[in-house]
């Protein structure tokens, strides 16, 4: 998609369905503050 629309080519943007997490988190790490 970025290669044919940056040598001008007209694309269709494309959708993606995806499901994100809650919280993101590592193992072993703490929980970040609400600002982060």
């Amino acid at each position: 998609y970025i290669y044919h629309h940056l040598l001008g080519h007209e694309v269709e943007a494309q959708v993606v369905r995806n499901t994100l997490p809650r919280r993101f988190g590592a193992p072993g790490l703490p929980d970040l503050n609400a600002s982060q």
